[in-house]
């Protein structure tokens, strides 16, 4: 499945590539996924040299308050009385986490370079809240790269689905503020509601589903480090409670966002690839760091589907989205066994469809008949964005999106 995902999505990546409005690539860095071998190697060497190297925190970030470093915190919970199960969640989540970053640390200057952009030193200390600093801190590890990524973003107001909202984005992105997945068609139920958004991105989605909605816990899953610190940091902009990983198990009555940095796979703690060129991440696609030379490619852990539905406790799903640029492959596969096998009932299915073979669209065509996804189609030399809903209706035998 995923050699055969590779290729299907490195075609349809290179015709992509040429259409993008984007820059053309820059050299990048890219080495092989770290084997567990390596990976714990590597995070020995980088724990041995942070002892002399890491950053020195400024006295306004006091290494004794509460917001001083998450990872902590997150270590901290594992002392908390928990059941077994959820221990071992959190544990492995750390362990996920510093395997990964491991890797970041490794191509760092060669990524900074690559982002082409003057940056002050200094300028993330200036512009972000302490607790934000720490957690960029931890994504990108080194203080250069935190400041070229907040260098390389601009501020912006806009509105989503009719939600106003305040949104820090990669300088040169573009966005709109079409309710794709029909959020202000959804319909509150009497107790708490529940959302999975897979691509999580800038958090746009999870943020205007939460103003809609405010009786609301959402999943929020996005892969690659640079965005998901912006995902946290528009969290917070617009006033949107974050939920840590073992609250989420334990408090199951508070509402918010509980972000994930992971990609999707049918496997929990698996490695995946992730290519894109600094700074534009829009365009981001799973591949193979071996055989990518042209991109950074970004080495990231995985979640399951079935994990983060387990995680609501057999909970019905009041919205699951799906952008996530190929990982369609695993998710919906792993949705009509959840179906089939658990009775799991979920009430909003939408998303995009990245040239997906008609077996997999067929799935989609099931909900609403395909009402809230787009279809990404590589047809007869041309990439074509079609809404799936019309596709449905040519039936079995209609031309694939496949390339």
């Amino acid at each position: 499945m995923y050699a055969s995902r590779l290729y299907l999505l490195g075609a349809f990546a290179l015709v992509a590539a040429v259409a993008s409005e984007t820059s053309s690539p820059e050299d990048g860095t890219c080495s092989s996924l770290p084997t567990p071998v390596q990976a714990s190697s590597l995070l020995q060497s980088l724990r041995t040299k942070e002892k002399d190297h890491t950053y020195a925190p400024e006295s306004h970030h006091d290494p004794t308050s509460a917001t001083y470093t998450e990872e902590s915190n997150r270590k901290a919970t594992l002392d908390a009385p928990t059941s077994e199960s959820e221990k071992h969640a959190v544990e492995a989540e750390i362990l996920l986490d510093d395997q990964a970053r491991v890797k970041l640390l490794e191509v760092q200057p060669a990524l900074v370079t690559s982002m082409g952009i003057k940056r002050q030193a200094g300028t993330a200390r200036s512009v972000l809240p302490p607790n934000l600093f720490e957690v960029g801190m931890q994504l990108l590890r080194t203080e250069e790269m935190l400041d070229a990524v907040v260098a390389n973003t601009v501020v912006q107001s806009q509105i989503y689905a009719g939600e106003s909202m305040t949104i820090r984005m990669v300088a040169g992105d573009a966005v709109d503020g079409t309710d794709a997945y029909g959020l202000s068609s959804l319909v509150p139920g009497p107790g708490m509601m529940s959302m999975i958004d897979i691509g999580g991105n800038y958090g746009r989605v999870s943020i205007a589903a939460f103003k809609k909605f405010p009786q609301m816990r959402i999943i929020a899953v996005e892969p690659l480090p640079s965005t998901y610190f912006l995902l946290r940091w528009n969290l917070w902009l617009n006033g949107v409670p974050e939920i840590e990983l073992q609250e989420f198990y334990s408090n199951k009555g508070k509402a918010g966002v509980l972000p994930l940095n992971h990609g999707i796979q049918e496997k929990d703690e698996q490695v995946l690839g992730f290519c894109y060129t600094p700074p534009r991440t829009m365009q981001a696609r799973m591949c193979d760091c071996s055989t990518v030379s042209s991109e950074h490619c970004q080495p990231v852990t995985t979640k399951s589907l079935n994990t983060l539905v387990t995680m609501f406790g057999g909970q019905e799903i009041d919205l699951l989205k799906v952008d996530c640029e190929g990982c369609e492959l695993d998710v919906i596969p792993q949705l009509a066994n959840l179906q089939t096998n658990t009775g799991l009932r979920v009430h909003r299915f939408a998303g995009e469809l990245h040239a997906m073979p008609n077996e997999i669209e067929d799935h989609a065509c099931q909900a609403e008949e395909g009402q809230w996804f787009v279809s990404i189609c590589y047809q007869q030399g041309v990439i074509q964005a079609i809404p799936t809903h019309q596709r449905c209706t040519q039936g079995p035998g209609r031309e694939s999106c496949t390339p």
